[in-house]
């Protein structure tokens, strides 16, 4: 564990310093005020970067990542779906039964700008399912080529989708960074375990 942690200093540095300053925010702001504030810094340049950005937390980002692993580093596609898998069965549960009657801001704020394209969903918004998605996929990218400046773009990238779910109107703060929390510690897990049974298979 230290190792991968060691070898990928930058992404976890970044990563991690991203998920302290959502930390600090949830104490010092109301829930929902940083979405408002946000949603008062709306343009159609914003609209645009966060429309395509948000995509990154979805099948755009995932399949993205799978073509790069193609090309760099077949042997951590088994162990980048798993991840995926599990950080999905995560916080779809916790969205779905768990925290089922989290309503997203949409539904508190009628007055958030409509954007053209956007669906507001209304319900099960903790966690944010696009941040876990985000922050597993990049995870897993920086610790499989954690050179060329790959994993300081992958934590700003995570950082920037999870941003846009509250740009965009559908989470709050709070369910971006337990999303983060997620995607970052269910990934780096799996890493571990995945390379621990393949010293154990092969010794």
């Amino acid at each position: 564990m230290i190792t991968i942690l060691r070898n990928n200093s930058i992404f976890f540095i970044s990563a991690l310093l991203s998920i302290l300053a959502g930390l600090i925010l949830l104490l010092l702001l109301e829930k929902g005020e940083l979405v408002l504030i946000l949603d008062g810094m709306h343009s159609p340049g914003l609209n645009t970067f966060f429309m395509v950005t948000t995509l990154l937390g979805e099948y755009v980002g995932v399949i993205l990542v799978l073509v790069f692993l193609f090309f760099t580093g077949k042997h951590f596609i088994p162990v980048y779906l798993i991840a995926l898998l599990i950080t999905f069965l995560v916080s779809q549960g916790l969205k779905l039964f768990v925290f089922e009657h989290e309503n997203r801001p949409s539904y508190t704020y009628e007055q958030l700008e409509k954007i053209e394209g956007l669906e507001h969903h209304k319900h099960h918004s903790f966690p944010s399912g696009h941040t876990s998605t985000a922050f597993a996929i990049f995870t897993i990218l920086a610790i499989a080529y954690p050179k060329k400046g790959v994993p300081f773009l992958g934590a700003m990238l995570a950082v920037l989708v999870g941003i846009s779910r509250m740009y965009l109107g559908q989470h709050y703060l709070s369910d971006v960074v337990t999303g983060a929390i997620i995607g970052l510690f269910t990934s780096v897990w799996v890493v571990y375990f995945y390379a621990l049974y393949g010293q154990n298979k092969n010794g």
